[in-house]
């Protein structure tokens, strides 16, 4: 998989667009429910468009599903052995490089 310059942000955006589906859907669905979806954001996706309804909403379907990508970079076995680099840019000033591929 590969996440870009900084890979944290894909993943912080993946738990970000989790929490608010879970939490839209936490009016029609009971807690138990919600942990049964997990963490899959087509999953979650797929159901919170079934339970509004709204045909509109299909034209996300590309993004959820390349945003979902991020979601193994939660759990650091990846990481751990391939290695993971990420690079943060100033663009003014400098260059920082952290970590090894």
């Amino acid at each position: 998989m590969t996440a870009g310059l900084n890979p944290i942000c894909g993943n912080l955006l993946h738990h970000t667009i989790e929490c608010m589906l879970k939490g839209a859907m936490v009016k029609t669905r009971t807690l138990q429910e919600l942990k049964k979806l997990g963490q899959s954001l087509p999953q979650l996706w797929q159901t919170f468009k079934s339970d509004v309804g709204d045909p509109d909403l299909s034209k996300f379907n590309v993004a959820v599903v390349a945003l979902d990508n991020y979601e193994d970079l939660r759990y650091p076995d990846d990481a751990l052995k391939n290695g993971m680099e990420s690079v943060i840019i100033d663009a003014w000033t400098t260059t920082i490089k952290i970590g090894h591929a």
